[in-house]
């Protein structure tokens, strides 16, 4: 994909060369054994110098900017979030790393935006002047790359990954793809009208039902350590390196369908990621004053269980966007959370829906994506909307927002969760 087609300006990367001739050698000499090399100018030598440190001075403001709003995050948000000041400082020294190993060019933009997380997502040219997008973490977190290449093998619509890797903390490189909002107006999902939400969601769901097909069959035959009939559509995925890269850069392998146990040991669960950030958010409720319908016994009952598939875990707008060309849904962002597939159903529903039209979105994802648990998805439906009510109070913190006590939109959400969570309890 050239650069033009991004709304950029090509560089051709060439070494300038002194425009002097070498002086041939006289006609009745003996062979030449060896060619001197053209010398390089020393105005070429010191453009290239100041070329390197232009790129390296871009690429250090960029990394303070969202640094520093990682900091105000995390002086608004306590002791929840004090990790995130050392894995922005973690993810900030692997962009330094990465863009000397895979050889990147210059820092076109920087594409996280006003989006205050410890990962940094960064548009570089590459070697050959295409754009390409480096994503790092701060921690390790090997299920979005391993998700995404094996969904992008299987014919899944996901952004694909380049190369990947988790020394000393996770990193992507990625294809950059031209994209547009969900909707035609440009809005937000959750501000559109109901119809286009709900169409919205049978689109969605229906990109997901094989994403999660796939997941299923590589979990369920990492689980037991053997590759199960009819899994060979999946089972030639190669690990992929860009064409160049210095040679002690380690580059992650894909994660393969009869991987065995250690696969699993890896990734994830769902248990673990949504317990640990809903305990959290149900602090924080309390905190501003609200009582939280009781969820503890839901966790492990309903995260979990035989039927385990590969989520994308943050369905959101944002996260699931259109491909300029053909205006189709692409996923980003991916989680590669182990767990059932009724999470994805349920987290958007939550999200995009709110407590009004929550109930609505799930069951036309139920009505599209075959073989999902009603009850199940219902029970983690109620769960994202009581993640969602202690998420909105969590933001107010972060950002230094009043909290408006009672807040009705909270309320609203801490109501239909407690109706939800209120049907699981019963006999």
């Amino acid at each position: 994909m050239s650069p033009e087609a991004h709304g950029g300006e090509g560089i051709e990367w060439s070494i300038v060369m002194d425009s002097t001739p070498s002086t041939p050698p006289p006609a009745e000499s003996s062979p030449v054994s060896s060619v001197e090399p053209f010398p390089v100018s020393e105005a070429a030598s010191s453009a290239r110098h100041d070329e390197d440190v232009q790129v390296a001075d871009d690429i250090e403001v960029a990394l303070a900017a969202q640094i520093a709003l990682v900091e105000r995050r995390v002086a608004g948000g306590g002791d929840l979030l004090a990790a995130e000041r050392e894995h922005a400082r973690l993810a900030a020294e692997q962009v330094r790393r990465l863009h000397t190993s895979l050889r990147l060019g210059p820092l076109r933009q920087s594409l996280s935006r006003d989006r205050a997380k410890p990962q940094f997502l960064m548009l570089f040219e590459d070697l050959q002047g295409d754009a390409v997008v480096l994503k790092t973490y701060g921690r390790i977190r090997p299920g979005e790359a391993w998700t995404q290449r094996l969904w992008h093998q299987a014919g899944v619509r996901v952004v694909p990954v380049h190369a990947f890797g988790d020394d000393p903390v996770s990193w992507l490189l990625m294809r950059h793809l031209l994209v547009e909002p969900l909707s035609a107006g440009g809005e937000p999902a959750a501000r559109t009208s109901v119809g286009e939400r709900v169409a919205l969601t049978a689109e969605l769901a229906a990109l997901l039902e094989p994403a999660h097909a796939v997941g299923a069959t590589a979990v369920g035959a990492a689980a037991v350590g053997c590759t199960p009939a009819g899994a060979a559509a999946v089972t030639d995925v190669t690990p992929h390196q860009p064409p160049q890269v210095d040679e002690d850069l380690q580059v992650g392998e894909d994660l393969q369908v009869d991987g065995g146990r250690g696969v699993l040991e890896q990734l994830q669960t769902l248990h673990q990621a949504i317990g640990r950030h809903l305990g959290g958010a149900v602090r924080t409720l309390q905190h501003h004053g609200y009582s939280a319908p009781a969820f503890q016994d839901q966790l492990q009952r309903y995260l979990s269980g035989d039927a385990l598939t590969l989520l994308h875990g943050d369905l959101v707008d944002g996260n699931v966007v259109r491909d300029a060309g053909d205006h189709g849904l692409v996923l980003l962002d991916t989680c590669g959370y182990v767990g059932p597939a009724e999470f994805d159903a349920a987290r958007w529903a939550a999200r995009t829906g709110g407590a009004a039209h929550a109930r609505e979105l799930l069951a036309t994802w139920l009505s599209v994506e075959a073989g999902l648990d009603e009850h199940r998805a219902e029970v983690l439906l109620g769960l994202e909307l009581l993640m969602e009510a202690g998420v909105r109070e969590l933001v107010k913190a972060e950002q230094h927002r009043p909290w408006n006590y009672p807040d009705a939109t909270t309320l609203n959400l801490l109501s239909a969760a407690g109706e939800l969570l209120a049907k699981a309890r019963r006999p």
